[in-house]
């Protein structure tokens, strides 16, 4: 390339010699403190940043030259010359056109990025915050060990040494090192200060602590003010804005010693904030003012805090104190605006004094009491809108913040006061609670509080008018105070003097507020949504507060009830007007039911009420759930959607609650279970109507419908078996039955009523066989038909291509279990005279199925379920007893099985191959879950019969994956992860601290480490990645479990022959593959060699265990380096530091303990800082090894 100019991108010119210093970038002149520049980001640690030095060394020295050539002509031409008139200058020639030129845009410099703290920086602040611990403790130790003379000499040095050195460092441009100097100068100068009143140097020792401190802080500010000046150190100014305002408190408190404490709190409080006000002193620095105006605020907050305990025995003394907080707020705003400081400084010291001013009158109130508690709240409504106005007529944001603090605490106050009211209104209407307790006529207490509260925001609301009616500002803001006016007026109600005049005027305000919405559909969006409040407010209270009397309940619901449907003509949006449906058909609901409780309590006394209302909620929701069908046309779609589903959710939750309360005890009109049967046929008659009744536009409600129907028709038929004193154990089949039998020969949502059917069918299944009594089989074999006719379609059931074909398995599934249950039950054994015959029937049928239709896919199901009901049931038979039973039938599942694998070409073969697969592990492991259930853990057999049958279904696996299908691999590979699971789960059951137990435990351990290697390496079925890591997991476990019972002892054990197969397989994927990584195939391999050792290592240490993690720690090290692999060799580094320095602990602790801990605290901030100005270079040699670490695999 001939030139990389193009390419300088951003550059700054030279502003003086001193920007061709190597301590700044070369090209923004920025302090170098890292590696790459953070302003321009130029790459300091490049090889040719050298050149670049050079270059600008020898640039400064041509510079040099040139001022001294510039500096002898004008010394040399000093002596003084006679002007000479100049001539006039020539008419200039009319310049040529010159061409025009156009050139491509020039890229903006990029914005240099936000500074932030670096690593050099933070290194720095850590060593010196050491150094300066290490300097408070040598300075307790000199005044322990050294006199008066010694003690000065020593401070003062290492005072001056720490001002000297920050000072010179600043000149030679090393910033970062001077400022950290100079906050261990800092230091120093309060240890001196502290000194010089501990030594009593000048009667120091004889001053007021405060004045003391005060007057320190004070001086101190100004001392480091001007070293700042002299030096150009940051942080002097910084530490001197933030001393001069809490000493300057300080002082104010130690001089007002004489006066009450609390008037020496709040001044010297006020002094801390009105201290601040020197911040125009301090230049243009920002974090300087920041740090003085946060302390500013901070004591004007806690002043106006201190000015509540100002002289507590005048009352009217937190106006002064106030006043004067307001007076230094304001101060800080005039001068914040003078010097033209940000926006939002001046916003923030008005904000706050439009709150202090704000909230004066309420720390009098406070003191004075009763007599004057609205007054605070006029008071801050009245400064609020002086303020406004104020702010409307400047329109300076510093008068906008305050207008607007004083708002919210006027707004603040007018909610408390508001809430208050809302209390008294809520505890009105919570009286509700207790149910028909009090009379209609129970007055109401009214106390002073509660109406002066009410006169506090009427004037309030008056005063507002008339501030905005002169203001002229009345118009726009006539929504609030009309929405005010309503508000009065409902919180207002509980001044009435009876509760039955409460609920009327709540009413009568709810109904004004109806009728005017229903009046004024197009009035403002304001308006109507103040109207809704009201409303809705109003016919809440009025309703939570009629349920307290019997007097008041009746008028109190139907009037809701009433306007919230007449409330539906206020709007013609469709989801509002279903809401408010839904909301009337909820109170109509809650009102029946109250009104059956309070008829049975009447006749009754409260016998059995609860179940009375609840036939009468499920009356009335079965009514509006057939309402709602006639309505269909009338209503819209939403409302009809709205009424339909709320009845059906109450009518589905009551019908359940009666079927489960229900007990035959005589009701009101009929016994329960006559209510029971009428509400029953009620609701199924709706329930037929809404699912036989077509209708476009409501299918949801019609599968719902259909679905809830066999549900409905088994609460009819229970309740009518308990009518005529028959069981109702077989009601919910019975009815499972006939709605299968009714929607086979019906049209519409077959489906849908299946589900009802499963509803059904499902629990009571589980209940009978809960019961297993003498109808449990009947139970299930009435369950077996409801299920076949669910099955069969109309096309039939073996000739049918529906799915619901399917469902004759579980039909037949269910009537063997009948049968089976029915053996049981009787205690049969001898299970061959009743399965076989099964099997053989079935076989027969699967034969003639064969002969009719020779491709049809049903025989072979048919073959499969025959040879299931021969093989599970004798192979579950087969844990006790003789031995030959389950060498039989494991003999012959596991014939069937090899057969139907290596024999492929046929559906039968399949079916031979998965009977034979559940045959063997049915019949192969049921004799040793049996022996491990009875505790026989020292019988070889168990073993034996275990490995035979893993054997047989993995050599079954083998044989079936040879075809290379994608369904036969995935069965393959299925039966083997289901035989692994069952024998670990068997292993496990037996696993002991024995000889025997460690055998079983290593060798299972073997096993499945061998099995998940040929899954890694092989990776095609059986042997997949999905069955390797299964195998390991299991391995896992074992290897766990082991440990814990003590089979596996030491843990190396087993540790050892999990890495191993995790190191195994990574070597041979690193071998076969090159751009395999070893931190993905060696990692987690030697993880789970070495961490559990390592952390062995902390509680047991015998050599052996020492010295061999160590062996294997060097050896990984070794592997890592000499084959390049990155893995081990970090990995065995890292081990091993944690185990030398766990191992040499209390060496390591004894070396710490020889001397005190303050002077490793003075070597450690020495180091800190050496490395940290040495920062550049430590880092460019931690990316050469970083560089050399990561070219490793």
């Amino acid at each position: 390339m001939d030139t990389y100019l193009p390419h300088a991108g951003y550059v700054q010119f030279p502003r003086g010699p001193q920007d061709f210093s190597p301590t700044v970038c070369p090209a923004c002149f920025t302090p170098r403190t890292a590696a790459v520049c953070p302003t321009c980001h130029l790459d300091l640690a490049h090889p040719s940043v050298a050149q670049l030095d050079a270059a600008s060394a020898e640039a400064s020295a041509a510079l040099d030259r040139r001022l001294e050539l510039i500096g002898r002509i004008r010394f040399e031409t000093a002596q003084p010359v006679a002007p000479v008139a100049a001539p006039a200058p020539p008419a200039p020639a009319p310049a040529a056109a010159a061409p025009t030129t156009v050139s491509a845009p020039v890229a903006a410099p990029p914005a240099p990025p936000r500074r932030h703290l670096g690593v050099q920086v933070i290194l720095l602040i850590v060593g010196v915050s050491l150094l300066a611990v290490g300097a408070v403790f040598f300075l307790v130790y000199a005044f322990i060990t050294f006199g008066l003379v010694w003690r000065s000499i020593i401070i003062g040095a290492v005072t001056i040494a720490a001002f000297v050195g920050a000072t010179l460092l600043r000149r030679r441009r090393l910033a970062a090192t001077a400022e950290a100097i100079a906050a261990l100068a800092v230091v120093f100068v309060y240890l001196d200060a502290f000194a010089i009143r501990a030594n009593d140097l000048f009667g120091a020792e004889d001053a007021d602590g405060l004045v003391y401190w005060g007057a320190a802080l004070v001086v101190s500010s100004a001392g480091f003010a001007l070293w700042h000046r002299l030096s150009g150190l940051r942080l002097p100014d910084i530490v001197a804005a933030a001393a001069f305002a809490p000493g300057l408190a300080l002082l104010v408190g130690g001089l007002t010693d004489g006066l009450d404490d609390g008037v020496r709190v709040f001044a010297a409080l006020l002094a801390l904030g009105a201290g601040t006000l020197v911040h125009p002193l301090l230049g243009a620095y920002r974090v300087e003012r920041i740090v003085l105006l946060a302390l500013g605020l901070l004591g004007l907050v806690t002043a106006s805090f201190a000015a509540l305990f100002v002289r507590l025995d005048i009352d009217w003394a937190p106006l002064v104190t106030y006043g004067l907080v307001v007076v230094v707020a304001g101060a800080h705003v005039a001068v914040l605006l003078r010097q033209g400081a940000r926006p939002v400084l001046p916003v923030v010291f008005a904000a706050f004094g439009g709150v202090v001013a704000a909230s004066g009158m309420f720390a009098v109130g406070a003191r004075i009491g009763e007599p004057v508690t609205a007054v605070p709240v006029v008071a801050a409504a009245v400064v609020a809108l002086v303020l406004e106005s104020v702010a409307r007529r400047t329109h300076a944001p510093a008068a906008v913040a305050a207008a607007w603090s004083a708002a919210g605490v006027a707004g603040v106050a007018v909610a408390v006061v508001g809430g208050t009211k809302l209390v008294a209104s809520i505890g009105v209407a919570a009286r509700g609670a207790q149910r028909w307790s009090l009379r209609g006529g129970e007055p109401l207490e009214v106390t002073t509080t509660e109406v002066v509260a009410s006169a506090a925001l009427l004037a309030v609301l008056v005063i507002a008018a008339v501030a905005w009616l002169v203001g002229g500002t009345l118009a726009a803001r006539r929504l609030a105070l009309g929405s005010g006016l309503l508000g009065i007026l409902v919180l207002s109600v509980p001044l009435l003097p009876q509760l039955w005049l409460a609920v009327l005027a709540w009413l009568v305000l709810g109904a004004v507020a109806v009728v005017l919405l229903v009046v004024g559909r197009s009035w403002a969006r304001g308006a109507r949504i103040a109207l809704l409040a009201t409303g809705a407010v109003s016919l809440a209270l009025a309703y939570s507060a009629s349920w307290a009397s019997i007097d008041t309940w009746w008028f109190g619901s139907v009037g809701t009830v009433a306007l919230v449907v007449v409330a539906r003509g206020a709007t013609a949006l469709i989801p509002v007007r279903a809401a408010l449906l839904g909301l009337a058909t909820v109170l109509g609901l809650v009102a029946i039911g109250s009104e059956a409780w309070h008829t049975n309590e009447r006749f009754q006394e409260g016998a059995r009420a609860g179940l009375e209302a609840t036939h009468g909620v499920l009356l009335l929701a079965v009514v509006l759930l057939g309402l709602a069908l006639l309505l269909a046309r009338a209503l819209s779609a939403a409302e009809t959607r709205v009424l339909a589903w709320t009845s059906y959710g109450t009518a589905l939750v009551k019908a359940a609650m009666s079927w489960l309360l229900a007990d035959g005890a005589p009701g009101l009109v009929l016994p329960d279970y006559g209510a029971s049967a009428v509400l029953a046929g009620l609701l199924v008659l709706a329930l037929l109507a809404w699912a036989l009744v077509p209708r476009t536009g409501f299918a949801p409600e019609r599968l719902v419908a259909s679905a809830t129907l066999a549900p409905a028709v088994a609460w009819l038929l229970a309740s009518l078996a308990h009518l005529v004193s028959l069981t109702a154990d077989l009601a919910p089949v019975v009815a499972a039955l006939a709605v299968a039998a009714v929607s086979l020969a019906v049209a519409g949502p077959r489906a849908a009523r299946d589900i009802g059917v499963g509803i059904v069918v499902v629990p009571a299944l589980v209940a009978a066989m809960l019961r297993a009594d003498a109808l449990t089989w009947l139970v299930l074999l009435l369950a077996a038909v409801a299920v076949l006719l669910t099955a069969v379609s109309r096309d039939g059931l073996f000739a049918s291509a529906s799915p619901r074909r399917h469902l004759g398995w579980a039909a037949l599934g269910l009537g063997f279990l009948s049968l089976a249950w029915t053996l049981a039950d009787r205690g049969v054994t001898d299970l061959e005279p009743y399965v076989l015959p099964l099997a053989g029937a079935l076989l027969l049928v699967a034969a003639g199925a064969w002969r009719a239709r020779r491709d049809s896919p049903v025989p072979p199901y048919l073959v499969l379920g025959a040879l299931l009901v021969a093989l599970v049931p004798l192979g579950a038979v087969s844990g006790t007893g003789s031995i030959v039973r389950p060498l039989v039938v494991a003999g012959a599942s596991a014939a069937l099985l090899l057969v139907g694998s290596v024999l492929r070409g046929s559906r039968y073969l399949d079916a031979l191959a998965a009977a034979g697969a559940v045959g063997v592990l049915v019949a192969g492991l049921a004799r040793p879950f049996a022996l491990a259930i009875a505790g026989t853990a020292d019988d070889v057999s168990l073993d034996a019969w275990v490995a035979g049958t893993a054997l047989v279904v993995l050599l079954a696996a083998v044989a079936q994956s040879r075809s290379g299908g994608r369904a036969r691999g995935i069965a393959a590979v299925a039966a083997v992860a289901a035989t692994l699971v069952l024998c670990a789960v068997v292993e496990l059951a037996v696993l002991r601290d024995t000889s025997l137990g460690t055998a079983r435990a290593l060798v299972a351990l073997a096993v499945l480490a061998g099995l998940h290697i040929a899954g890694m390496l092989v990776r095609r079925a059986p042997f997949t990645p999905a069955l390797a890591w299964l195998s390991y997991g299991l391995a896992v476990v074992v290897g766990v479990a082991g440990m814990v019972v003590g089979a596996v002892d030491p843990l190396e054990w087993g540790t050892g022959i999990l890495a191993a197969a995790l190191l195994v397989v990574g070597a041979v994927r690193l071998a076969r593959e090159p751009q395999a990584r070893s931190w993905v195939w060696l990692a987690p391999g030697i993880l789970v060699l070495l961490v559990p050792s390592l952390v062995a290592t902390f509680v047991d240490q015998p050599v052996w265990r020492l010295v061999g993690l160590g062996v294997a720690c060097v050896a990984l090290v070794l592997v890592g380096a000499v084959r390049k692999l990155q893995a081990p060799l970090i990995l065995g580094a890292v081990v091993v530091l944690v185990h030398a320095v766990r191992t040499f602990s209390p060496q390591i602790v004894a070396v710490y303990q020889l001397t005190e801990w303050w002077v490793w605290a003075v070597v450690g901030g020495a180091i800190i800082i050496f490395v940290a100005v040495t920062f550049e270079r430590r880092m460019r040699d931690l990316r050469s090894l970083g560089g050399r670490i990561s070219a490793l695999r």
